[in-house]
């Protein structure tokens, strides 16, 4: 197994390349990493989530883009950095391929992230789904209670309301190793 790391404006970033050619990010964030797990939990810490018409999820989880197809099957090609520009390149046998990008922002612990998905193939594929950012263990092992949200509110004449609620108080509780929990915010 081989391991990525970044470290830029006080944001970590970790990236495992299994054996198999999985992409995971396991860490993301501005404190240590927590441990990985055993080989089945990193497995579901996919750096990239795609999905195509016609293909099955292999983790139906509620409304969730979580273990889906072909996105299990894309294997790692290459990565590059350039200064503060980190791409993971992973691609299938069809002819999917994905290239994940992440852009630091210099002395800030920010990044921006997008991916762009490319066909090679010969049989024309219908995307349904693909992530831009895709981050599994937010809150590791019973440091639920610890982890916050906070949601900007804007409104015509009252920008920037800023609402700070705990995980638990959403919903999001730690009954499973996945939460069936879903949150959408609108402005």
């Amino acid at each position: 197994m081989k391991t990525i790391e970044v470290s830029e404006g006080g944001l970590r970033a970790a990236w495992e390349i299994a054996g198999d050619g999985d992409v995971r990010l396991v860490h993301f964030g501005v404190g240590e990493p927590a441990p990985a797990g055993d080989e089945k939990a990193r497995g579901c810490y996919r750096m990239l989530e795609l999905q195509v018409v016609g293909e099955n999820q292999h983790a139906h989880h509620g409304q969730k883009h979580l273990g889906t197809a072909p996105a299990n099957r894309l294997k790692y090609r290459r990565h590059r950095r350039r200064g503060s520009h980190l791409e993971f390149t992973v691609g299938e046998a069809g002819g999917l391929e994905a290239t994940v990008h992440y852009q630091f922002a210099p002395g800030m612990p920010v990044a921006r992230c997008w991916t762009e998905v490319v066909h090679r193939g010969r049989e024309p594929v219908v995307l349904d789904y693909v992530s831009s950012f895709v981050l599994t263990g937010l809150a590791p092992d019973g440091a639920q209670a610890d982890c916050w949200l906070s949601i900007g509110h804007n409104t015509w004449f009252g920008e920037a309301q800023w609402r700070r609620a705990r995980l638990t108080e959403l919903g999001f509780l730690p009954v499973g190793p996945t939460a069936m929990k879903r949150l959408a915010c609108t402005s």
